[in-house]
């Protein structure tokens, strides 16, 4: 996750990241702590995942 040249779409892409956190809180503050809060994290964090992974 080392960005040593960022291309012209990582400021979006950092953009959409910030957005998923955004997402992210509501999500969390709007539902009991339980197995579906557990899926949106694991489903979260595999996108952030294939977004830096897929930097380019």
């Amino acid at each position: 996750m080392i960005v040593t040249a960022p291309g012209n779409n990582w400021f979006l892409k950092w953009s959409n990241f910030n957005q998923l956190i955004f997402n992210f809180r509501i999500v969390i503050s709007q539902s009991k702590i339980n197995n579906a809060t557990g899926l949106h994290y694991a489903y979260g964090i595999s996108i952030v995942l294939t977004e830096f992974v897929s930097l380019d």
